[in-house]
């Protein structure tokens, strides 16, 4: 996991109580790169030493009665905008922290501090403000997405983290957000103990919780699952994903999710905030029927417009299938970015034994492929010397297959 650049972080800090204040003191003085400008005992006075050295962190009391607080908090962060609110309380209910949060607070932090949660916090804002201040930093999502279930798209994603991470060492985070199979975890042998459902569930959606919350696999990729049991009433919504792919490209070079089959409003949100789409389809004429549908909705939603966005990836691909290649490309209107073989036992005895076909030492035509696939998207800045190529399409002809298309409603 990525950890911020050094950036020193001054810190002006409020609270009305001396022990409280010295004990915020101490516990800012332990964490690295941030020190403290200086403190006050009441707000008017804190405040007006803030507008004074406008520091990075304003560390303010949120008291019961805190409506002055937080008019005061709203008029500074409009003075000074990339400044950071830190509020600290005694107590956190949910309609405290919602308030906090609408004054503009970057964090609200419960009383007495937490090391782990403090130190998380400055460090994401020590990321935000590095970025700001021109520091570059390139993450990619690469969202898995087949328009039929059963064509392995969970194993892909899998294998493709692994495989992405493996390539150049960089920090890779697989996101299941299929909450249909939730197979992620399983598919690397994990068990969560907490999952996506509790990350979409706090009061604020942050990198302290998504922490919490992740996995971490012998190949050094991390796991954000599903939970072992599905809880329809309390699934994410299209906001709460787009956060959480946005918190972990914070914090990852890479990020895979392994997105729904159903291509609803949840599932476009998904792809239009992935900077890349792997695009599974297997050589039969329902899949190809399906992926057809599904991008003509992708292409109405301005998902296509990039042509570097959507990589058709040919599952289960065998030389004397009945859909051949070309006929793939030539019906989808897309290149052929990479093939992946058929090898059903392999790929069964790797699922049922939670080893990645990409895992250490692995080997065969499926392992090989998929590793291939890696390397394909990783993105410019990242990808090795021996990049490897685009499968080659030869040019289509029209067959038999284009004719049982059309007679299931496809044009």
């Amino acid at each position: 996991m990525r950890t911020p650049q050094s950036l020193t972080l001054n810190v002006v800090l409020v609270h009305h109580d001396e022990d409280t204040r010295r004990a915020l003191r101490e516990a800012f003085a332990a964490l690295p790169e941030v020190g403290v400008l200086g403190e006050r005992s009441d707000l008017a006075s804190g405040i007006a030493f803030a507008r004074q050295t406008i520091p990075d962190v304003l560390a303010l009391e949120l008291p019961r009665a805190m409506d002055a607080t937080l008019s005061a908090a709203v008029e500074y962060r409009l003075a000074f905008p990339e400044a950071a609110i830190v509020f600290v309380s005694d107590r956190l209910d949910t309609d405290t922290v919602l308030r906090a949060l609408r004054a503009g607070a970057t964090e609200v932090l419960a009383l007495p501090l937490n090391h782990d949660t403090l130190r998380e916090t400055f460090e994401r804002i020590r990321t935000q403000r590095t970025h700001r201040e021109g520091a570059t930093h390139h993450s990619t999502i690469v969202s898995v997405y087949g328009a039929k279930g059963g064509n392995g798209t969970s194993t892909i994603a899998a294998n493709l983290a692994i495989g992405l991470g493996r390539e150049n060492e960089r920090d890779v985070v697989l996101v299941d957000l299929d909450d249909q199979s939730g197979d992620a975890a399983f598919m690397l042998g994990l068990s969560p103990v907490r999952s996506i459902l509790d990350v979409a569930r706090a009061a604020n959606i942050d990198s302290t919780g998504l922490h919490d919350a992740l996995l971490k696999h012998a190949s050094g990729v991390h796991v954000l699952a599903q939970p072992d049991r599905r809880e329809p009433e309390h699934g994410l919504s299209g906001e709460q994903a787009a956060r959480i792919l946005d918190v972990l490209s914070s914090l990852f070079d890479i990020v895979v999710a392994d997105v729904p089959h159903v291509l609803d409003e949840f599932t476009l949100d998904l792809l239009k905030h992935s900077t890349a789409i792997v695009m599974v389809v297997e050589p039969n004429v329902p899949a190809v029927r399906a992926c057809r549908r599904a991008l003509e909705v992708m292409r109405r939603h301005d998902l296509l417009s990039d042509p570097q966005r959507v990589h058709l990836v040919v599952n289960r691909q065998e030389a004397h299938a009945d859909v051949s290649l070309d006929q793939i490309h030539e019906t989808l209107g897309l290149p052929i970015f990479a093939t992946i073989a058929n090898d059903y036992a392999a790929v069964q005895h790797a699922i049922n034994n939670a080893q990645p076909l990409c895992g250490k030492g692995a080997h065969g035509k499926v392992a090989q492929d998929l590793a291939g696939l890696a390397r394909l998207l990783l993105p410019r800045e990242l990808a090795v010397a021996d990049e490897v190529e685009p499968a080659e399409v030869a040019p289509p002809a029209r067959h038999r297959f284009f004719h049982l298309l059309r007679g299931m409603g496809v044009r």
